[in-house]
């Protein structure tokens, strides 16, 4: 069931996430990405709400320094009215002025084929993407049924492409009896290998008890699909586990586990090879 505006706001606020791009660990006002597209005030579209309503969300996220910024890519389909958002590359700056990596939100789960087979693949959770997507060789894969449509996508940069197909699919979790049929815009490529080099999974000490979503998270590897704030919600269960200062969230969801936040640089593989 789909969240009212008000409950939303509720949830980003009780996992501290920023009000404007939705991801956890610094403040509204560093915030960069672009505001609401109803109103045009710092908060995300998806908590827009009506009149007056609207200042309440523009108040909350006042306590952490900036450790990242995101450049994003926006997807208009103009005869529709429909705006989607993918997130397309990340940059981060840890507190104390070191470099950080930082983790997106990753799982692994199992997408049904034409003939009910399944097959495991690797998905982004990504709360500022207003719709979901596949990567075409998948889509390919699995023999779905595609759709046409015309969604001109543009990027900050000014670089632009269609989106030309549609497909829809059938994904369940791998820890659990969650299964769902989702609608998918279909893409070349979602984005680049994440996370952008190794991160040393021995430095975060995850605790023993915890099932995650994706094992190999600490690996670069492909991204396969990516579901949008439409699902996230959703997808969110009761539990949080803060690793510490300056390192990642594990944010319990129905896919199992999943880890987001920044990683200081000497734990990731990039800084053993400038050593």
């Amino acid at each position: 069931m789909k969240l009212p505006a008000k409950s939303r706001l509720e949830h980003v606020r009780k996992l501290n996430m920023c009000t404007n791009c939705l991801r956890s660990s610094y403040t509204v006002e560093s915030c960069v990405s672009d505001g609401c597209r109803e109103c045009g005030r710092k908060h995300n579209t998806i908590l827009h709400f009506r009149e007056r309503e609207s200042s309440n969300i523009d108040q909350v996220n006042h306590s952490k320094p900036l450790e990242k910024s995101v450049s994003d890519v926006s997807v208009t389909n103009e005869r529709n009215n429909i705006s989607e958002t993918e997130r397309s590359s990340v940059t981060t700056h840890a507190s104390n002025k070191e470099k950080a990596e930082f983790l997106l939100s990753t799982a692994l789960i199992d997408i049904k084929d034409k003939f009910g087979k399944f097959y495991t693949c690797r998905l982004l959770l990504d709360s500022g993407s207003q719709s979901n997507f596949i990567r075409k060789d998948l889509c390919n894969t699995l023999q779905l049924n595609k759709q046409s449509v015309n969604i001109p996508v543009a990027g900050i940069s000014q670089s632009s492409l269609n989106i030309s197909e549609k497909s829809k699919a059938t994904i369940q979790s791998k820890y659990n009896a969650f299964k769902i049929e989702l609608p998918f815009l279909i893409l070349d490529k979602i984005t680049e290998n994440l996370p952008i080099s190794k991160v040393k999974y021995e430095n975060l000490q995850i605790p023993k008890n915890i099932i995650l979503a994706d094992p190999t998270f600490h690996l670069p590897g492909q991204i396969d699909l990516l579901i949008g704030a439409s699902m996230f919600y959703e997808l969110l269960s009761i539990g949080q586990v803060r690793l510490g200062d300056h390192l990642p969230i594990l944010q319990k969801t129905k896919l199992g586990w999943v880890i987001s936040g920044g990683v200081p640089y000497h734990a990731t593989d990039r800084a053993n090879k400038q050593q």
